[in-house]
C-alpha cells in the first residue's frame, strides 16, 4: 500500500489540479457575453424579420457571425494552451496541458469538440435575437442583459420558451438533455470540457512524473456517490493502465497515489 508521504504529496497535487481547472473557466463567460455583444450588434445592422430570422437569412451577417465564433473559439483555445501551471522549477518548461489538446477521447479531439460547442452556443444566442424580435423588443440593451441573466439557462428564457418551435428557435428543439427533459446549455458544456481538457493534461503530467513506479492506487476526492469512481478505487492499478487515470467523467476529483507497495 502507499505510504503516508505518497499519498500527501498525491493529494497536493490534485489541489493544485482543481486550481488550474477553475482557472480554466474563470474567464469563460466573460469571453461569451463579449462575443454576445458583438453578434447581437452585427444582426441589428441587417433588417430581417424576426419570423424569418437566422444567421444564414443573410450570407454577410452568417459570415460575420462565424468570424466572431472564430474569434470566441481561438480565445478559449489559447486561454487552455497558456493556462499550464507548474509544480515546481524543473517542470517551469513543460507545458501540462498542451498534449492533451491534441489527444482525441471518444474520437473527437478538445478543438473539434470546441467548435460544436461554441456553433450551438450560436444558435442560442440566434434563438434569443429572433424570439426578442418577435416579442416586439428591439432595445440591444435589454437583449444583452436577458443573454447575461440567462447564459447558463438559455432555455428558460420566456421569450424563447414562448417562441420554442418557431423561426430560429426550432435549432433549440434537437439538443443534448441531462436526462428528465433537462437541456444542456452549451456554457454548461464548454465549462465541462475546458475543465476536462486540463483535468487529462495535468493527470498525463502526473504520471509522467512518476515514471519508474510500478503501479498506483486510484482515491477518491469526493463523497458524492458515484460507481464509476467507486470501481476504479476497488484495485491496484498497472503504471501502463492509463484508461485507469482520472477524470473518470466531468467534475471528477479522483486523485492517484503512484507507488512501488501494490
Amino acid at each position: 500500500m502507499p505510504t503516508d508521504e505518497e499519498i500527501r504529496r498525491a493529494k497536493e497535487y490534485l489541489v493544485l489540479r482543481l486550481s488550474a481547472e477553475r482557472l480554466a473557466v474563470s474567464s469563460l463567460d466573460s469571453a461569451l457575453l463579449s462575443a454576445a455583444r458583438r453578434i447581437v450588434a452585427i444582426s441589428r445592422r441587417y433588417n430581417i424579420p424576426p419570423e424569418r430570422f437566422r444567421f444564414s437569412a443573410d450570407p454577410q451577417l452568417q459570415a460575420e457571425v462565424r468570424d466572431v465564433l472564430a474569434l470566441l473559439r481561438d480565445a478559449l483555445y489559447n486561454r487552455i494552451e497558456t493556462i499550464d501551471t507548474f509544480n515546481n522549477d524543473e517542470d517551469k518548461d513543460r507545458p501540462f496541458v498542451a498534449p492533451a489538446l491534441t489527444t482525441p477521447w471518444k474520437d473527437k479531439t478538445f478543438r473539434q469538440r470546441l467548435a460544436e460547442y461554441t456553433s450551438r452556443w450560436g444558435y442560442e444566442i440566434e434563438a434569443v435575437i429572433a424570439a426578442a424580435g418577435l416579442e416586439g423588443i428591439k432595445d440591444t440593451k435589454a437583449i444583452e442583459s436577458a443573454i447575461r441573466e440567462y447564459l447558463d439557462r438559455p432555455y428558460d428564457n420566456p421569450w424563447v420558451k414562448d417562441h420554442m418551435g418557431e423561426g430560429a428557435a426550432v435549432r433549440l428543439e434537437n439538443i443534448p438533455h441531462y436526462g428528465k427533459g433537462k437541456p444542456i446549455a452549451s456554457q454548461a458544456a464548454l465549462a465541462l470540457l475546458l475543465t476536462t481538457v486540463v483535468a487529462k493534461g495535468w493527470m498525463q503530467n502526473w504520471a509522467r512524473l512518476n515514471a519508474g513506479k510500478k503501479g498506483y492506487y486510484v482515491f477518491r476526492g469526493s463523497s458524492f456517490p458515484c460507481e464509476i469512481c467507486d470501481y476504479q478505487t476497488s484495485f491496484p492499478h498497472d503504471a501502463s493502465d492509463t484508461d485507469g487515470l482520472p477524470p473518470f467523467h466531468p467534475n471528477c476529483c479522483c486523485y492517484v497515489v503512484y507507488t512501488n507497495d501494490l
